[in-house]
């Protein structure tokens, strides 16, 4: 009990006497734990708001089309033939549906018009959400996309023509009084499909009664299972389930089409005595040929599977950054805590000759790195998981804005973020003291002895050594003098700077290009790569963070380790401005470097990161402009001097007389 408190108290004076490198332990496991957990439950949230909505509004899972359109009676005939072949119909409902072109006011009495999709109101199966005002209660009311017209119609009247000026057909009023504005599962995003009227794109939908349609047949089928009633959307046991059940409902759609189809043969024969193949003659005449089917789900609707390819972006972003925040989250955990167990290599060979184990010395190194992996695995794992999420859906909020974002606490996450977090600690103490617990205490007393000084390559360059000032010559020397030291900022700030040259590439590209079942614009690629833009500035965040943190963090070390290096040139006389270049120079140098040594791998990381976002309907092509090298390069460089800049203050609270005491 007593060694374990001897230990709980040294990991409490080193937190307080070395907060600076406590907390960049911190920063960077919440970072890192934020950073890779938040963005891999980001899809899964945004997929389980996608699926409230639809459950809620009772999406369907197959829409059902023939030439002939369904009467009543072939509506009922098709549920029967599908309860036959066992699919097990949740829902079946017919919608009539017709375009328009709509002209009504705005909310500033400004004239509008565009090309609407007239629906019936449905019962049962894609029930709209209301958004503001109320449904329709009468025969000349209806509701209106509140994307396309905007709460300020409500009230106002819209009319609706066939394009040519004439009543729609079909349709038994011509104006109807709106009285709210409403969402559709059928337009999770802007598009609202193409129309034969006006420009060949619609501008919104309206749901009307369906006692205003005249015509007795529908235009689609929507039909629900039971089975998938609890199924997760874009599951592979949702896909398994409407897969198997496609072909049946293929042969039951038509099988009743046919039947409609020889119904209405029958019909003309009794109405004339005429052979069948007359009756199918004058049917062809009269524009109506043998029935042709279409069965299709809800992959095929364009809203739903943009919503998928938008969200698999972010889960392929999730699979390649994170790895590289945690990898240089470890290379910082172990660089920390070697230089800090060979700065109290003195105290571990007291605490040695005194008795104490080598597991309860290592213990206090546990309890320092653990308390700021813990805590910042806390704050990290809920901030990220939490946070995220929802700056990714304000982001998407102009392409998709049907319902909040819920919360969702993944377990097997967090348990796989803690054990990598204590992993990486345990990884990083068991570097860090294995050499140093297997010294004896009298070598462990008696501090390391300096590296000797030697010349580097530069100095053999001697018309260019002649030249440099004395401080860059001290600078250049300390580079190559501690070696570890550069490696380690090389490879941090180096693995962070490929990352902001691709985000900086996305961030700039105006040829990206989508591939859809529709003509696509270029403003709905703009819309798309719009929402991107929100992420890419995230990402670049997050990557300047720990670039900052990695620059932070090397450069405290190399302060702690150089005080009495420090306080001696203060003591001899160099100004403290002369002091800060001699001890923060190098940083900038590095940094610069580090830059330089990165970008030839943002070219590979971006070839790699645009395979892991490859989508069915967009591709980005390779190309990455020079001021993407270059701003990323510009963003390390500041990174550094702001980091030089906070470490000044650092250096000029330096004791001199306590720094340059002898060691013994």
């Amino acid at each position: 009990m007593g060694m374990k408190n001897t230990a709980v108290r040294l990991a409490a004076r080193s937190v307080r006497t070395s907060k600076g490198r406590w907390l960049a332990l911190f920063l960077i496991v919440m970072l890192s734990v934020g950073f890779f957990a938040g963005l891999k439950v980001c899809r899964g949230q945004m997929w389980m708001a996608c699926q409230q909505y639809l459950k809620a509004q009772n999406f369907y899972d197959y829409r059902l089309y023939t030439s002939l359109g369904f009467t009543d009676d072939a509506i009922d005939a098709l549920r029967d033939r599908m309860r036959s072949k066992g699919v097990g119909v949740q829902s079946l409902e017919g919608v009539k549906s017709t375009d328009a072109t709509g002209a009504y006011k705005d909310g500033k009495g400004a004239a509008q018009s565009g090309v609407f999709l007239l629906m019936s109101m449905p019962k049962k199966v894609n029930q709209p959400s209301l958004v503001a005002g109320r449904m329709p209660r009468s025969d000349d009311e209806c509701v209106v996309d509140d994307r396309a017209a905007g709460s300020s119609i409500v009230g106002r009247t819209i009319t609706f023509s066939d394009g040519s000026g004439d009543a729609v057909s079909g349709l038994k009023n011509r104006t109807y009084t709106v009285v709210g504005t409403v969402n559709s599962p059928l337009y999770l995003n802007d598009d609202r499909g193409s129309s034969e009227l006006g420009s060949g794109k619609r501008t919104g939908f309206v749901y009307l009664p369906k006692a205003d349609f005249t015509s007795p047949r529908y235009t689609e089928v929507d039909v629900t299972l039971k089975r998938t009633e609890n199924q997760a959307v874009y599951s592979e046991m949702y896909a398994n389930t409407v897969k198997a059940k496609k072909n049946k409902i293929k042969a039951a759609l038509a099988s009743a089409a046919a039947d409609d189809y020889e119904g209405l043969l029958q019909n003309m024969m009794k109405q004339a005595p005429i052979t069948r193949d007359a009756a199918v003659a004058v049917a062809v005449n009269q524009g109506i040929d043998a029935p042709s089917t279409t069965v299709l789900t809800r992959a095929e609707n364009n809203g739903y599977a943009s919503f998928k390819n938008d969200t698999s972006i972010i889960d392929g972003i999730a699979n390649v950054f994170p790895v590289f925040f945690i990898l240089i989250a470890l290379l910082v955990c172990v660089t920390t805590m070697t230089r800090m167990v060979e700065e109290e290599r003195t105290q571990i060979g007291t605490l040695k000759a005194l008795g104490c184990s080598d597991f309860s010395i290592t213990m206090k190194y546990m309890i320092y790195a653990g308390s700021a992996a813990l805590l910042g695995w806390a704050v990290g794992f809920f901030g990220g998981t939490w946070g995220l999420p929802k700056i990714f859906w304000w982001a998407y909020r102009t392409l998709y804005d049907f319902a909040p974002i819920p919360y969702v606490f993944s377990l097997p996450m967090a348990l796989l973020t803690l054990g990598a977090s204590l992993a990486a600690v345990v990884l990083s103490i068991w570097i860090s003291c294995r050499g140093e617990l297997l010294s004896a205490p009298a070598v462990l007393i008696r501090p390391k002895a300096a590296k000797p000084g030697k010349r580097i390559w530069i100095e053999k360059i001697r018309p260019l050594w002649r030249r440099l000032p004395f401080l860059r010559k001290v600078t250049l020397r300390n580079m190559f003098r501690y070696k570890t030291r550069m490696i380690m900022m090389l490879i941090g700030v180096g693995s962070c700077t490929p990352n902001k040259a691709l985000l900086e590439r996305i961030n700039g590209t105006d040829g990206v290009t989508g591939v859809t079942n529709l003509a696509d614009t270029r403003a709905d690629v703009s819309s798309s790569v719009s929402c991107l833009n929100y992420i890419i500035w995230l990402l670049v965040l997050f990557s300047g963070a720990l670039s900052f943190i990695v620059i932070f963090n090397l450069t405290n070390i190399n302060l702690a380790e150089r005080s009495r290096e420090i306080a001696t040139v203060e003591v001899l006389g160099f100004y403290p401005k002369e002091t800060r270049a001699y001890a923060l120079w190098e940083n900038l140098v590095i940094s610069i470097l580090a830059g330089f040594i990165g970008l030839p791998g943002g070219w590979l990381f971006t070839r790699f990161v645009l395979s892991r976002v490859l989508l069915d309907n967009m591709t980005f092509p390779f190309i990455i402009h020079g001021i993407s090298y270059l701003l990323a390069l510009i963003c390390t460089v500041i990174f550094a001097a702001v980091v030089n800049l906070f470490m000044g203050r650092a250096i000029g609270r330096i004791d001199m007389s306590e720094s340059l005491k002898a060691v013994e």
